[in-house]
């Protein structure tokens, strides 16, 4: 910045950390959230001694006894000396939090005027007051598990939100610096004394934790920012190589997104979570920690039926080497195949399936053993022995089959178990008949009818795939 002052130390780190994360640009309009402390009365008067275009923005709690009104006309009196426009709102937030946390919906109605005022304003970039001490409480916070979704990574100089940069230039000042800075310059400010009431989490970690840890060392807290700058950096490039790898794994399938276990499995476990992290936000839920680790494992060896409750909706099921994920209200939902006659030869598409089928001369085969030409998706029967009609439809109530090898007849329910079709995709899978006899469960299983042996002259080959990356892979066994 071309107005900072080489012998002002908060203003001189102001300006490095505006560089360094490319918070703004020379020129741009910046909206400034002032609450009336000193951390925000010293970011307002540090942006304007820096030469930024800067607007104020006030939102009063209605807290307080009346104190936070207070504190608007405080700021409101202060933007209009200082020559700043100052944009206002107001909500009854303790009255409206209605049982939620105070602290979490005050957060939600701030950030949400902000983000208003800031379009209102033709403002890109809305800058918030969150410096070193606020830095080291979060990280501390968030590595003791006394707030959720924050980790090592504490609060990031920059996010975006509707199309707004949230920016925090002051994040390497720390709050002595501050007060100090504003006594030289005479910034006043408001005191809210909420900011000592022992009941708030955050105020013990500050008047407790922290000065117990600086009997150890004195620069405990700016040994908790710089591990959350290191964690930051470490983080961005993991989630980039997470992302990448997430991309080679993942195929979209209509409503939800089907995953392949076995690319899954080569990745390091410290990708392996991020994946999972970043497979849940991209399906709308943002899960803990603990979640994140189990659903990791749960794709890695879960065994084929099996599902996971990721949550807020997102569901995992297991089909073999691959896993479906799906999002809140879509839910595996494959529709029964409607009954259709097999083309012979020919085409015949249901329910997303293709099958198509030729007719062969014997020994236009190779020579070796038919059963080695077999397939998940593609089997051999004796044309001579299938006179009748050979037709596609759903399974129903009763149906038995009798495997390739066995004597005895089945029921098809029992074998799509033993095959560990999952239950939700059992009624998706169309079935091969030869008149009312069950010829094919295709992708897993072939009847003893119509074997091809060395009395065939002529073959019926069956090929099945489907368009998109089938769900319904099973293990193939005659």
């Amino acid at each position: 910045m071309s107005r900072a002052q080489s012998d002002d130390a908060l203003l001189t780190q102001m300006a490095r950390t505006i560089t360094r994360h490319k918070l703004f640009a020379a020129g741009e309009r910046v909206l400034a959230a002032v609450s009336g402390g000193v951390d925000s009365m010293v970011m307002l008067h540090a942006l304007r001694k820096l030469g930024c275009p800067v607007e104020a923005a006030h939102f009063d709690h209605q807290t307080r006894h009346g104190a936070s009104a207070e504190d608007a006309a405080f700021v409101r009196e202060t933007c209009r000396r200082l020559g700043i426009p100052c944009h206002e709102g107001s909500e009854s937030v303790e009255a409206d939090a209605a049982g939620r946390s105070f602290e979490a919906y005050a957060r939600e109605r701030r950030y949400a005027f902000l983000l208003s005022a800031a379009k209102q304003a033709a403002c890109a970039v809305i800058a918030t007051a969150h410096q070193e001490d606020d830095q080291a409480e979060t990280v501390l916070m968030g590595a003791l598990g006394m707030t959720s979704g924050v980790g090592a990574t504490g609060i990031a100089p920059c996010v975006e939100r509707d199309g707004i940069r949230i920016v925090r230039p002051m994040l390497d000042c720390a709050r002595a610096d501050m007060e100090a800075w504003a006594r030289r310059n005479g910034v006043a400010w408001r005191d809210d004394h909420t900011n000592r009431e022992p009941h708030c989490t955050r105020n013990r970690v500050r008047m407790e934790l922290l000065p117990l840890l600086e009997t150890h060392n004195p620069r405990a807290r700016h040994a908790l920012a710089r591990l959350a700058d290191i964690s930051r950096a470490d983080s961005e490039y993991l989630d980039g190589v997470a992302a990448a790898s997430l991309d080679k794994c993942v195929a979209e399938q209509g409503a939800f997104v089907v995953f392949d276990r076995h690319l899954f499995r080569n990745f390091h476990k410290a990708i392996q979570r991020r994946m999972v992290k970043l497979l849940a936000r991209r399906m709308g839920t943002e899960i803990a920690y603990e979640r994140v680790v189990a659903a990791t494992q749960f794709i890695a060896e879960a065994e084929t039926g099996r599902r996971f409750d990721c949550g807020g909706g997102t569901t995992l099921y297991i089909t073999g080497e691959e896993a479906q994920i799906h999002p809140r209200g879509s839910g595996p939902q494959e529709e029964p195949p409607a009954p259709a006659p097999l083309n012979v030869p020919g085409e015949t598409r249901v329910s997303g399936y293709v099958f198509r089928t030729r007719m062969l001369r014997r020994n236009a085969l190779p020579e070796r053993e038919i059963r080695d030409l077999c397939a998940p998706g593609r089997q051999y029967f004796d044309a001579d022995k299938l006179p009748g009609r050979l037709h596609l439809r759903a399974r129903k109530p009763g149906d038995r089959m009798t495997p390739f090898g066995m004597k005895q007849s089945r029921k098809l329910q029992d074998i799509m178990v033993d095959c560990r079709i999952p239950a939700h995709l059992r009624e998706a899978v169309p079935i091969l008949l030869h008149e009312q006899e069950i010829l094919w469960l295709p992708g897993y299983r072939r009847s003893d009818s119509a074997p091809v042996d060395d009395t065939t002259t002529t073959v019926l080959e069956i090929a099945f795939h489907r368009p998109t990356r089938s769900a319904n892979r099973g293990k193939h066994a005659e």
